[in-house]
Protein backbone atom coordinates (compact mmCIF):
# COMPACT_ATOMS: atom_id res chain seq x y z
CA UNK A 1 0.00 0.00 0.00
CA UNK A 2 2.18 2.57 0.98
CA UNK A 3 5.95 3.07 -0.87
CA UNK A 4 7.50 5.04 2.13
CA UNK A 5 7.54 4.68 6.06
CA UNK A 6 8.57 7.06 8.85
CA UNK A 7 11.69 5.98 9.74
CA UNK A 8 12.68 5.88 5.66
CA UNK A 9 11.38 9.46 5.44
CA UNK A 10 12.47 11.18 8.40
CA UNK A 11 16.39 9.57 7.69
CA UNK A 12 16.31 11.31 4.47
CA UNK A 13 15.17 14.64 6.20
CA UNK A 14 17.77 14.15 8.69
CA UNK A 15 20.58 13.76 6.63
CA UNK A 16 19.93 16.72 4.49
CA UNK A 17 19.56 18.54 8.14
CA UNK A 18 15.92 19.37 8.46
CA UNK A 19 14.36 19.64 11.75
CA UNK A 20 11.52 18.07 11.45
CA UNK A 21 9.77 14.17 10.53
CA UNK A 22 7.93 12.50 8.98
CA UNK A 23 4.93 12.72 11.00
CA UNK A 24 4.98 16.86 10.51
CA UNK A 25 5.48 16.30 6.84
CA UNK A 26 2.56 14.02 5.83
CA UNK A 27 0.42 16.02 8.37
CA UNK A 28 1.32 19.28 6.25
CA UNK A 29 0.81 17.62 3.04
CA UNK A 30 -2.54 16.50 4.10
CA UNK A 31 -3.55 19.89 5.49
CA UNK A 32 -2.26 21.65 1.95
CA UNK A 33 -4.19 19.17 0.46
CA UNK A 34 -7.37 19.33 1.76
CA UNK A 35 -7.20 23.63 1.14
CA UNK A 36 -5.87 23.87 -2.38
CA UNK A 37 -6.06 20.11 -3.61
CA UNK A 38 -3.60 19.25 -6.27
CA UNK A 39 -2.79 23.07 -6.68
CA UNK A 40 -0.57 22.97 -3.67
CA UNK A 41 1.66 20.27 -4.80
CA UNK A 42 3.62 23.59 -6.66
CA UNK A 43 4.39 25.58 -3.71
CA UNK A 44 4.55 23.29 -0.77
CA UNK A 45 7.19 22.02 -0.49
CA UNK A 46 9.31 26.05 0.05
CA UNK A 47 6.38 26.95 2.50
CA UNK A 48 6.74 24.35 4.58
CA UNK A 49 10.21 22.93 4.44
CA UNK A 50 12.52 25.48 2.81
CA UNK A 51 15.83 23.90 3.25
CA UNK A 52 14.99 21.70 0.90
CA UNK A 53 14.33 23.94 -1.54
CA UNK A 54 17.47 26.15 -1.05
CA UNK A 55 19.54 23.44 -0.50
CA UNK A 56 18.58 22.67 -4.44
CA UNK A 57 18.83 25.71 -5.51
CA UNK A 58 22.60 25.51 -4.72
CA UNK A 59 22.89 21.79 -6.62
CA UNK A 60 22.58 19.60 -3.66
CA UNK A 61 21.88 16.07 -5.40
CA UNK A 62 20.92 14.81 -1.80
CA UNK A 63 18.34 17.22 -1.23
CA UNK A 64 16.94 17.23 -4.92
CA UNK A 65 16.75 12.98 -4.11
CA UNK A 66 14.51 14.06 -0.87
CA UNK A 67 12.80 16.52 -2.81
CA UNK A 68 11.32 13.43 -5.39
CA UNK A 69 10.62 11.10 -2.31
CA UNK A 70 8.45 13.41 -0.81
CA UNK A 71 7.07 14.92 -4.16
CA UNK A 72 6.33 11.03 -4.46
CA UNK A 73 4.88 10.99 -0.86
CA UNK A 74 2.49 13.64 -1.71
CA UNK A 75 1.10 12.12 -4.59
CA UNK A 76 0.59 9.02 -2.56
CA UNK A 77 -1.15 11.46 0.33
CA UNK A 78 -3.33 13.34 -3.04
CA UNK A 79 -4.07 9.58 -4.36
CA UNK A 80 -5.52 8.68 -0.49
CA UNK A 81 -7.70 11.30 0.08
CA UNK A 82 -9.31 11.43 -3.21
CA UNK A 83 -10.68 7.94 -3.19
CA UNK A 84 -12.89 8.98 -0.78
CA UNK A 85 -13.24 5.69 0.93
CA UNK A 86 -10.92 6.22 4.29
CA UNK A 87 -7.56 5.38 2.73
CA UNK A 88 -5.48 7.74 4.51
CA UNK A 89 -2.39 6.13 6.34
CA UNK A 90 -1.02 8.67 8.49
CA UNK A 91 2.78 8.11 8.30
CA UNK A 92 3.97 7.75 11.60
CA UNK A 93 6.29 5.36 13.46
CA UNK A 94 5.15 1.76 13.11
CA UNK A 95 3.43 -0.28 16.09
CA UNK A 96 6.77 -1.86 16.95
CA UNK A 97 8.04 1.54 18.14
CA UNK A 98 7.93 2.33 21.29
CA UNK A 99 4.44 4.18 22.96
CA UNK A 100 5.96 7.25 23.67
CA UNK A 101 7.35 7.81 20.34
CA UNK A 102 4.09 7.39 18.20
CA UNK A 103 2.46 9.26 20.73
CA UNK A 104 4.78 12.49 20.27
CA UNK A 105 4.87 11.36 16.46
CA UNK A 106 0.98 11.98 16.56
CA UNK A 107 1.35 15.86 18.09
CA UNK A 108 4.11 16.46 15.16
CA UNK A 109 1.55 15.28 12.45
CA UNK A 110 -0.76 17.66 13.92
CA UNK A 111 1.59 20.51 14.05
CA UNK A 112 2.66 19.77 10.43
CA UNK A 113 -1.78 20.14 9.75
CA UNK A 114 -2.14 23.01 11.61
CA UNK A 115 0.93 24.90 9.89
CA UNK A 116 -0.40 23.22 6.64
CA UNK A 117 -3.87 24.59 7.30
CA UNK A 118 -2.39 27.99 8.05
CA UNK A 119 -0.76 27.74 4.62
CA UNK A 120 -3.98 27.05 2.96
CA UNK A 121 -5.39 30.37 4.60
CA UNK A 122 -7.25 28.88 7.37
CA UNK A 123 -5.26 29.82 10.88
CA UNK A 124 -7.87 29.84 13.22
CA UNK A 125 -11.26 27.64 13.69
CA UNK A 126 -13.26 30.98 12.92
CA UNK A 127 -15.37 30.67 9.72
CA UNK A 128 -15.09 26.62 10.00
CA UNK A 129 -18.15 24.65 10.27
CA UNK A 130 -18.90 23.80 13.93
CA UNK A 131 -17.38 19.95 13.32
CA UNK A 132 -13.96 20.94 11.75
CA UNK A 133 -13.83 23.76 14.56
CA UNK A 134 -13.87 21.22 16.36
CA UNK A 135 -11.84 18.98 14.90
CA UNK A 136 -9.39 22.32 14.75
CA UNK A 137 -9.75 22.49 18.53
CA UNK A 138 -8.57 18.88 19.40
CA UNK A 139 -5.89 18.70 16.40
CA UNK A 140 -4.59 21.91 18.37
CA UNK A 141 -4.71 20.29 21.83
CA UNK A 142 -3.42 17.39 20.46
CA UNK A 143 -0.23 19.02 18.97
CA UNK A 144 0.82 19.60 22.25
CA UNK A 145 0.95 15.69 23.70
CA UNK A 146 4.18 13.99 23.98
CA UNK A 147 4.75 10.67 25.00
CA UNK A 148 7.41 10.88 27.38
CA UNK A 149 5.30 10.88 30.33
CA UNK A 150 3.66 7.72 29.11
CA UNK A 151 3.44 4.79 31.47
CA UNK A 152 2.46 2.02 29.06
CA UNK A 153 -0.43 0.00 29.66
CA UNK A 154 -3.29 -1.68 27.46
CA UNK A 155 -5.37 1.19 27.62
CA UNK A 156 -2.68 3.11 26.53
CA UNK A 157 -2.60 1.12 23.34
CA UNK A 158 -6.33 1.02 22.56
CA UNK A 159 -6.54 5.45 23.29
CA UNK A 160 -3.53 5.18 20.74
CA UNK A 161 -5.33 3.43 18.23
CA UNK A 162 -8.93 5.38 18.85
CA UNK A 163 -6.43 8.78 18.67
CA UNK A 164 -4.75 7.55 15.09
CA UNK A 165 -8.47 6.64 13.51
CA UNK A 166 -9.60 10.41 14.51
CA UNK A 167 -6.91 11.86 12.95
CA UNK A 168 -7.31 10.21 9.97
CA UNK A 169 -10.92 10.98 9.77
CA UNK A 170 -10.42 14.73 11.26
CA UNK A 171 -8.12 15.15 7.73
CA UNK A 172 -10.72 13.29 5.25
CA UNK A 173 -13.76 15.33 7.01
CA UNK A 174 -11.66 18.52 6.48
CA UNK A 175 -10.72 17.26 2.85
CA UNK A 176 -14.19 16.67 1.62
CA UNK A 177 -15.43 20.15 3.17
CA UNK A 178 -12.54 21.98 1.03
CA UNK A 179 -13.19 19.59 -2.23
CA UNK A 180 -17.00 19.54 -2.32
CA UNK A 181 -18.24 20.42 -6.23
CA UNK A 182 -19.12 24.37 -6.08
CA UNK A 183 -22.48 24.40 -5.71
CA UNK A 184 -24.49 24.63 -9.25
CA UNK A 185 -21.57 22.34 -10.55
CA UNK A 186 -23.00 19.05 -11.63
CA UNK A 187 -20.36 16.46 -10.88
CA UNK A 188 -21.68 13.81 -13.01
CA UNK A 189 -22.28 13.76 -17.11
CA UNK A 190 -25.11 13.09 -17.98
CA UNK A 191 -25.96 11.69 -21.38
CA UNK A 192 -28.95 12.41 -23.36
Amino acid sequence: MSNFDYATVTQALQRIAVPTDAAEIHGAISAILSTQGAAGKAHWLAAVIPEVSRAMSEGDALAAEVRRMLDDVFDQVSDELATGEFALTLLLPGDDDELGDRVTALGHWCQGFLLGLQIGGVSSAQGLTAELAEIYQDFTEISQISGTELTVEEDDEESYAELYEYLKVGAILFYEEFNQPSPGTDSSTNLH
